[in-house]
């Protein structure tokens, strides 16, 4: 049986100014490929899923990608503007081992906290 390397973090984001939402699904986008590049330095051709859900303004979406070098997929359409964001993270690749995934998220992770100067207002993290 092929055993998949799984890993999963919580961000929540408050902002202070309104945080546009296409210049967050971007980031979304960055972040997701930073991952993928990230997975690839182990296994240059990984398969499993890694989604990022985005719980914003009584919306859901999700970003996702199910390969090396696979386009960002978005299930749902973010709000025009975000004023908090509660983030799931989750990646489940086939053949990679637990603390592979986990590292690769942790890397990456911190870059969602990126926002306009002085908008950020209170981040956390947790896993």
């Amino acid at each position: 049986m092929l055993k998949a390397g799984s890993a999963a973090r919580r961000l929540t984001l408050d902002w202070a100014a309104p945080q546009p939402g296409p210049q967050f699904a971007a980031l979304v986008e960055t972040t997701m490929r930073a991952i993928d590049r990230r997975l690839q330095n182990t296994a240059p051709t990984w398969v499993g899923h890694c989604k990022l859900l985005v719980s914003s303004e009584g919306a859901a979406v999700y970003a996702s990608l199910t390969t090396a070098d696979d386009v960002v997929r978005w299930t749902g359409t973010l709000p025009a503007t975000l004023h908090h964001a509660e983030i799931t993270l989750y990646a489940a690749i086939y053949a990679l081992p637990d603390a592979v995934v986990a590292a690769a998220l942790d890397a990456e992770l911190p870059g969602l906290q990126q926002t306009h100067p002085n908008d950020a207002v209170g981040d956390r993290a947790g896993s």
